[in-house]
């Protein structure tokens, strides 16, 4: 749980990050002191405590694959719901879209731990 907190939490620092690029794109340098820094800063300070805490008490594979996965739904759930990324217009390619999310969360829920791996070659 640990693990995908602090996936969870850099999603939160890369979401920040892509805004705080918009704003210096549009505003220049002072686009870097706006609350999204502020924002930015102690989600990735937070989210590195809690990935060094959770790999700590935890399997480093298992943790690590859960981190990284949370830390992409983050991201793209981030775009879509912050920045209104736009989805596929087309309901055919929408459903591929998602379908191909639903894919890649599947091959990580079926991805073996490393204990059933080690067994299963035993």
């Amino acid at each position: 749980m640990l693990g995908a907190a602090a996936g969870i939490l850099f999603g939160v620092s890369d979401v920040a990050i892509k805004a705080i690029s918009g704003l210096i794109g549009s505003a220049g340098v002072s686009g870097l002191f706006t609350p999204w820094m502020a924002f930015c800063l102690v989600a990735s300070v937070a989210a590195f405590y809690a990935s060094a805490t959770s790999l700590q008490d935890g399997d480093a594979v298992p943790v690590i694959a859960i981190t990284g996965t949370s830390a992409n739904v983050a991201g793209i759930l981030g775009g879509i719901i912050v920045f209104g990324d736009p989805l596929a217009a087309n309901p055919l390619l929408l459903a591929l879209e998602c379908l191909a999310f639903l894919f890649v969360i599947a091959a990580t829920w079926l991805m073996p731990a490393p204990l059933r791996a080690a067994s299963a070659r035993g």
